[in-house]
């Protein structure tokens, strides 16, 4: 990310804060094994995307952010960072935020455990929460994602089509997205927005689609995976390029990575204009 992405994180501090004080304090009562390690892996280099979308939409839709939203928030984070380990496994990566993964750093079967006690984690938080519709649609995000790394394992090293690509993205990067805003609403007792909602999910496949240009053309260091030798096929793969120096192709991509964010920041504008979510999407511009 860049400057303007610490600007609008910046602005929304306090709730960051809170969201990591919550997990750190989670972590220090649990005292795991995984303890050290968590202090690396969770509080150094994150990002905090997904709390920091949930904090702007409840700006944006003027609502409260009280004790049930911060719990939504560390749920989701949790949850995000249990998929990162998992997925870094099986994508045989070797850093994540400039630090040896944990599978490396440790063993698999750590790591295996270390993923699967940030979900109970996870799940903790979820259980704090007044509204118990929340669970189930957390979970349901959460079932999403799993299909969508089996489905994916199941097409390593085969050509998948456009409309497959995409699938695997609404399901692995949309579902945990769309879930933490539904869980918003229902937390808050409103009636979905069907244009948020749409906003969320085209936000989500752009980020994801962006993370997928950066990692063909081997941007992303604090990873060191590359999608290609793992047998992962991306959109620059199926249009036809052979590698990173395809430029032609990488153009197409980027001219429709714009045309979605401009598209896509129209939803917002016709709904309710708003600056930071705006700058933010505009983030990810090829």
């Amino acid at each position: 990310m860049n400057e303007i992405f610490n600007t609008i994180k910046n602005a929304q501090y306090q709730h960051i804060k809170t969201v990591e004080e919550k997990i750190r304090n989670a972590i220090k009562i649990k005292k795991s094994l995984f303890y050290d390690y968590f202090e690396t892996f969770l509080f150094d280099g994150a990002k905090r995307l997904r709390p920091l979308f949930i904090f702007l939409i409840s700006n944006l839709e003027e609502f409260e952010i009280d004790e049930d939203v911060y719990n939504l928030a560390a749920s989701v984070e949790l949850l995000h960072s249990a998929s990162l380990i998992h997925d870094d496994i099986l994508d045989d990566a070797e850093i994540r935020r400039n630090h040896p993964v944990i599978h490396i750093e440790k063993s698999t079967k750590e790591a295996v455990l270390a993923g699967d006690y940030l979900l109970s984690l996870s799940m903790d938080f979820i259980s704090k929460i007044k509204n118990n519709n929340v669970f189930s649609i957390l979970a349901n995000a959460s079932y999403k994602m799993v299909e969508s790394e089996i489905y994916s394992l199941s097409k390593r090293f085969q050509k998948i089509n456009e409309e497959e690509y995409f699938k695997i993205l609404e399901n692995k990067t949309s579902s945990l997205f769309m879930a933490s805003i539904e869980a918003l609403y229902e937390i808050k007792n409103k009636p979905k927005n069907s244009d948020i909602l749409n906003f969320t999910k085209e936000f989500s496949i752009i980020f994801q689609l962006k993370d997928d240009i950066n990692n063909f053309l081997n941007c992303d260091e604090k990873k060191l995976s590359n999608d290609s030798s793992c047998g992962i096929t991306t959109l620059p793969y199926i249009l036809g390029a052979k590698n990173n120096k395809d430029y032609a192709i990488i153009g197409e991509v980027k001219n429709f990575l714009n045309n979605k964010i401009e598209l896509t920041e129209k939803i917002l504008k016709n709904y309710k204009n708003n600056e930071n979510l705006i700058l933010l999407l505009n983030l990810f511009r090829g």
